[in-house]
């Protein structure tokens, strides 16, 4: 009692005034289980299909590469990692190494972060 509902307090609106400061158009993916976000910031993910990006849930088989096919063929501009801890039980050692793998490779982490998210920017070729 007493608090904000925990998906609509002051830091989850720091950050949405962060991306909506950051990103300068509608080219951009929310990388982890932040969905919540899109609502909050008036807009609908680009890609799909779109899930939440629980580790667990980036095991299904054939949901990394379709979401990197997807990342491939909109040319997403921006990439807001939240950050995973892997340290928690609930991760269960499961992490989305192929997208990260895909990341790593194709996107340069910006020196500028918003909140506690890493920002990503596509390379240029």
């Amino acid at each position: 009692w007493g608090t904000p509902p925990r998906f609509f307090n002051t830091d989850t609106q720091k950050i949405v005034n962060g991306i909506k400061q950051y990103k300068t158009n509608n080219s951009y993916f929310l990388f982890g289980n932040t969905e919540y976000l899109y609502i909050y910031i008036g807009e609908v993910p680009l890609i799909k299909p779109y899930v939440q990006l629980f580790p667990w849930n980036t095991q299904i088989p054939g949901l990394q590469e379709s979401l990197i096919t997807e990342l491939k063929s909109k040319n997403i501009e921006l990439i807001f990692l939240a950050p995973y801890h892997p340290t928690q039980l609930l991760y269960n050692g499961k992490s989305p190494s192929l997208l990260m793998q895909y990341l790593a490779e194709n996107y340069q982490k910006e020196m500028r972060s918003v909140s506690d998210f890493s920002v990503y920017r596509i390379r240029q070729k």
